[in-house]
């Protein structure tokens, strides 16, 4: 079985709504997707499954908005 994923999609998490459209159209057209659904506390560090969703991805693509650098986690 391949559990390669074609994209990791990275973005704030107050963002999700502006994301949505955008990863329903990929799906739709094959891609396999992944992002994070769980907010990310700031303090954190990245959960393993973000970690191993990044490790088993092809490409990552970064929704960047005015505040994404502002976050340590997106940072990261």
């Amino acid at each position: 079985m391949d559990d390669a994923l074609d994209l990791f999609l990275s973005y704030r998490a107050a963002r999700a709504a502006e994301v949505a459209p955008l990863v329903a159209a990929l799906k739709e057209r094959g891609v396999r997707v992944w992002r994070e659904v769980h907010r990310v506390d700031q303090g954190a560090s990245i959960p393993d499954a973000t970690r191993e969703a990044l490790e088993r991805s092809r490409a990552v693509l970064a929704f960047w908005t005015d505040d994404y650098a502002e976050s340590r986690i997106c940072q990261h």
